[in-house]
């Protein structure tokens, strides 16, 4: 029922609590619209200048006025350049955008392409933990966008009569009013103005991309690039690693490939989850049963690279007596399982004395520990024989309601249940062909999870090196796990906050570009209430051509309108894409 797509959860749960999301906005703001309505509260909101609409509510204020005139007026030499630049930029796009968003319509109703412009929707297609970056973003991006109409106005010396702020549902913005009427300028002057929004942010998307290339310039004084590979910077609570799996911990490997950054580290659990096959391990039988026999009870420290944990409150029991002797396992085909009598007894699933202890998930809840529990009973033999039964049927623990502690494998059309740090220091392998000739492919074994894989991380914490093994899908890891190149610069207790620096300062930095490329993207655009509406009369003007002249208002709305609608099915298109791929 639960589904990771990139991280993030995006289900039929994801869209049942949008849904309800929703519904508790619409009752917020019928709250706020009634409360309002009380002639105490309409008092009190005039006295403020707050007004409030159904799923919309305004502040008004002159406190920003006299700043605003003051920088339009010193700078004015400057910014007549300044926006003088930004409207030519703006004229270039107005041109190209038009033909762009036809260009976007036409993919999205011919195939699968991802959108360009998407509606932003909490909980749906940003996560519920981004909301603080997406608002924050979004106000710095409304605020830079109407500073740049206000300067240029007053660089015009158009004054303004306020600054307004507004909050539509949950999305903040910001407007400034002027007190003489656009119409009454020079077409050039209009033009500047309406552009500075747009120029304003695609200098702020600048400047936040200069920023995440020196970012490890400005983290100098705390933090350094790490020569030892990418750190875990955080780790979810919640996860069954993170007991085990510390901020401060540096990332080997995964399956054996090295982890020499946090791009390898994503790029080598991305490739892991686009394999259509799971991949086995190269070991020799008879070392793994010999393995398993040795140690019984756990894994810890044998040998020292290898670490499983035993999640047992209590001390852990004192060894069972020996098994019972088994029948001979069935004769192979493959001649590197020639097992010796003295071991067949602990290859059989329900042999209760193999409890070691991987770290896994389970497969029904990939963010929960499994603790070791007695393994099932045998299933009754019927009408077949034990050997028959091993060879040809999976046993308890390739099911997906199986809860101990023991991983299935398949190793020549046989299913073996076995402790993972037995099998996973060998090589990686598709099929027993690609081992040497005296061992076989182990192949770990999911069978109502064909999605899932077992991963191997290999991780220092500072003393010593270790491994723990992962089952469940490949991108679970992704959302436990936050990785970072950078390591302290000094030692602390507690390293987790200052490694979350860089994240924190990145995210927030693409957030702000995202948002600035699409508030410019969407104004740029000649549609209706938009500043390109605006700028294309402007334009227009500008042309001074007569039959343009003639027919204003005419050449306008036929611009206008068939651009908006494009905007329209484009916008609608990706939420339905968005909606339908969370939905499934």
């Amino acid at each position: 029922y639960q589904r990771r797509v990139h991280g993030e959860i995006t289900n039929a749960r994801a869209v049942l609590h949008v849904m309800f999301g929703l519904w508790a906005l619409f009752g917020v703001w019928l709250g706020v619209v009634l409360f309002s309505r009380l002639e105490f509260a309409e008092r009190t909101f005039e006295r403020f200048n707050v007004r409030v609409f159904p799923g919309f509510i305004t502040y008004s204020t002159k406190a920003f006025n006299r700043f605003v005139h003051y920088v339009g007026k010193r700078g004015r030499s400057f910014f007549e350049f300044w926006y003088a630049a930004g409207a030519a930029c703006f004229v270039a796009g107005l041109l190209v955008a038009p033909v762009l968003l036809l260009m976007q319509c036409c993919a999205l109703l011919g195939d699968s392409r991802a959108p360009a412009l998407v509606p932003v929707i909490p909980g749906l297609n940003v996560p519920f933990g981004q909301i603080g970056y997406m608002w924050t973003a979004l106000l710095v991006n409304v605020v830079v966008h109407e500073f740049g109409h206000g300067v240029a106005a007053a660089s015009a010396s158009v004054k303004i009569a306020h600054v307004g702020f507004f909050l539509a549902f949950i999305f903040p913005g910001a407007y400034v009013q002027l007190r003489k009427g656009l119409h009454r300028l020079p077409p050039f002057h209009v033009l500047k103005i309406a552009t500075a929004g747009v120029w304003h942010n695609a200098v702020l998307c600048g400047a936040c991309y200069l920023l995440l290339l020196m970012l490890p310039v400005l983290l100098l004084p705390v933090l350094v690039s790490s020569r030892s590979g990418p750190l875990v910077s955080a780790i979810d609570p919640r996860s069954p690693i993170s007991s085990h799996v510390a901020a401060g911990h540096h990332i080997h490997s995964v399956d054996l490939q090295p982890v020499q950054s946090a791009a390898d580290w994503e790029r080598l659990i991305r490739g892991v989850a686009a394999r259509n096959t799971q991949r086995g391990f190269c070991q020799v039988p008879q070392q793994v049963v010999a393995a398993t026999q040795q140690h019984t009870t756990n894994w810890i420290g044998r040998p020292p690279e290898l670490r499983s944990v035993d999640f047992r409150a209590e001390p852990p029991p004192p060894p069972p007596p020996p098994p019972p002797p088994s029948r001979p396992l069935p004769p192979s085909s493959d001649p590197s399982l020639a097992l010796s009598p003295a071991s067949d007894a602990t290859i059989y699933a329900q042999s209760e004395e193999l409890q070691a202890v991987p770290l896994s998930l389970h497969p029904s809840a990939p963010s929960a520990l499994y603790p070791p529990q007695p393994l099932p009973p045998p299933a009754p033999a019927a009408e077949t024989s034990d050997q028959s039964l091993l060879a040809e049927i999976p046993p308890a623990c390739c099911r997906s309601d199986y809860t101990g502690q023991l991983q299935c494998f398949e190793v020549a059309k046989r299913y073996m249940c076995l402790p993972v740090a037995a099998v996973t220091a060998g090589a990686r392998c598709a099929f027993s062909h690609d081992c040497p000739h005296n061992e076989s492919c182990f192949t770990p074994l999911f069978l109502d999870q064909p999605e899932f894989r077992l991963v191997r991380l290999q991780l220092h914490d500072g003393a010593s090196d270790y491994t723990i093994h992962l089952a469940g899908h490949p991108w679970t890891l992704l959302t436990l796990v936050d990785v970072t190149d950078y390591a302290p610069r000094f030692r602390t207790a507690t390293p987790g906050f200052v490694l979350l620096l860089p994240a924190i300062a990145e995210r927030c930095l693409r957030y702000i570009m995202a948002f600035a490329v699409s508030l410019a993207v969407l104004n740029v655009l000649p549609v209706f209430f938009l500043d390109g509406e605006v700028a294309l009369g402007a334009v227009l003007e500008l042309i001074n051509i007569d039959i343009v002249s003639r027919h204003h208002d005419a050449v306008m709305h036929a611009i206008l309108t068939p651009c908006s609608l494009l905007l329209i099915v484009n916008l609608s298109l990706s939420l339905y894409r968005t909606w339908a791929a969370a939905a499934n």
